[in-house]
């Protein structure tokens, strides 16, 4: 139990998000509390002509002149965040109406094979692979070919460039309803891996940020902003045609997730 929600294990948080929410609520008191932490660290660690950086609101990243050791930018990250932490989750429990935010007690997350997260993921084995042709699998030669042609050396960081969040499919499964929930990469706890989120069973805390008409997540579709529904495949075009044939028209809700933990 921390501040009021609970969870087994923290498996994602998006600090710079909640700190903007929490400077909106409180009007400047968490700032004006994370200058006081790192103010103390920085008297208390490294000499008199040391600098705590602007910088360190929107980055975390403390830049001291002098003879300061990459530990105490450790230290003082790791207090930026565990404060932000804290604030933001014992202030939610206080004020959760005012806040707005949606809470989802326990969500089945899912992905296509088609998605930003699955490729995400694939590439970084992809890395791995030195040769092609001896890839024991059913790829033609044209494929090979294609595969020669792309460079998974940076392959992670220009995924993360081009699509900001990885959207994923997620159900309530308390409410029966589907939305589409996007992730930070940098929020990533414990060195989880995107799909990793697809096999708990998690608590989520978000934003709504809008809606789409359909729960197609596919590659082409979410880093082009297609905005027509096409068929994508798959047991979702089957969900969501059923909710079409239910309820007429429907909207899915996208979902940007603050925090995210095991229940």
């Amino acid at each position: 139990m921390t501040g009021g929600v609970a969870f087994k294990k923290l498996v994602y948080f998006d600090e710079q998000a909640a700190l903007d929410i929490l400077e909106m609520f409180d009007n400047g008191s968490t700032t004006e509390m994370i200058k006081t932490v790192t103010e103390k660290i920085a008297k208390a660690s490294v000499s008199a002509d040391a600098k705590v950086g602007v910088g360190i609101l929107q980055s975390f990243k403390l830049r001291l002149s002098g003879n300061a050791k990459a530990g105490i930018t450790n230290l003082v990250e790791s207090q930026v965040k565990s404060t932000i932490l804290s604030n933001f989750l014992t202030k939610y429990a206080d004020h959760k109406s005012e806040f707005g935010l949606t809470d989802v007690k326990s969500i089945n997350l899912t992905l296509t094979e088609s998605s930003a997260a699955y490729f995400r993921t694939l590439g970084r084995y992809m890395k791995m692979v030195k040769n092609f042709e001896g890839i024991d699998a059913d790829i033609t030669p044209e494929e090979i070919k294609s595969l020669k042609s792309v460079d998974f050396s940076d392959f992670d960081v220009v995924m993360d460039e081009a699509t900001g969040y990885y959207q994923f499919i997620g159900e309530d499964l308390e409410n029966n309803t589907k939305a589409i929930y996007r992730f930070n990469f940098e929020g990533i706890r414990n060195n989880y891996k995107l799909t990793d989120l697809t096999l708990m069973n998690l608590r989520v805390i978000g934003v709504k940020v809008g809606q789409v008409e359909s729960l197609n997540i596919d590659l082409g579709d979410d880093v082009l902003i297609k905005t027509s529904d096409e068929e994508y495949g798959g047991q979702d075009i089957f969900d969501e045609q059923e909710d079409k044939l239910k309820n007429g028209d429907v909207k899915y809700d996208v979902i940007d997730v603050l925090i995210s933990g095991v229940i």
